[in-house]
């Protein structure tokens, strides 16, 4: 059995995906997005962005090992039909070990991988600064007549500025941006990012009410601790028990 390929990904993803796609009758579509929100808050590491595939979709007759692993499709392929035979799939970049030493290979995190909402307020001080609005509140683009507000819109947003709006492309208009710039991959994403944005704003005209003399500062960190602390409640005590149980 030496020598062998492996069975490919996308054979075994198909193989496991057959039957009946039975609707959930106890949750919502919002528990797997509360995971992505989730993720996005600890992990995301970078890739070598290349295509690793052949023209027009083809396996290629050979790739680079340390930067690709691209998967092989068949002619049975339910979708693609044999009209491709590769999907790309780039390699994550390694990470030298903490003790400078062989080792297996690990990813590099690009954001703070701690539960701490820096997709709510960003992984750096330079981010969380860009999303910072007066009196310690986190910006909002306008809505109209509506008493709601928005997440910040990439519309006027000069490029190379916010990695947000440049990943939308021509479609900045149509974006956002947060404390993570995949913000816009889903449109409930958008939402969870939008009640977070709302519930730091709102924790903070309340502690601003209370408190008159606290300065921009210190409102903003309060709220943020306190918003933060919610977060981490409905993780631990109400996305996890559904996800692993008790």
């Amino acid at each position: 059995m030496r020598n062998l390929e492996l069975p490919s990904a996308r054979e075994v993803s198909n193989a496991l995906s057959v039957g009946d796609n039975k609707e959930d009758t106890d949750n919502t579509i919002l528990v797997m997005q509360m995971g992505q929100f989730i993720d996005h808050d600890i992990t995301h590491t970078p890739n070598h962005g290349i295509q690793c595939c052949g023209k027009n979709g083809a396996f290629p007759a050979s790739f680079d090992p340390e930067k690709c692993s691209p998967i092989r499709m068949f002619s049975n392929d339910p979708f693609w039909k044999g009209r491709k035979t590769c999907m790309n799939f780039a390699r994550s970049l390694s990470s030298p070990g903490l003790k400078c030493e062989l080792s297996t290979r690990e990813q590099l995190n690009q954001i703070t991988h701690w539960i701490d909402g820096s997709n709510i307020y960003g992984s750096t001080v330079e981010d969380a600064m860009y999303l910072r609005d007066s009196k310690g509140k986190l910006k909002i683009s306008s809505q109209g007549r509506n008493l709601n507000s928005n997440l910040p819109s990439c519309a006027g947003e000069k490029k190379g500025k916010v990695t947000a709006c440049d990943a939308c492309g021509s479609k900045r208009n149509d974006c956002f941006f947060a404390g993570d710039f995949r913000v816009n991959e889903q449109l409930n994403l958008i939402v969870l990012h939008t009640l977070f944005m709302r519930e730091h704003n709102r924790i903070a005209s309340e502690l601003s009410r209370l408190n008159p003399r606290w300065s921009d500062d210190k409102i903003y960190q309060e709220a943020r601790k306190i918003n933060l602390a919610e977060y981490q409640h409905i993780i631990f005590k109400e996305w996890l028990p559904i996800i692993i149980g008790h």
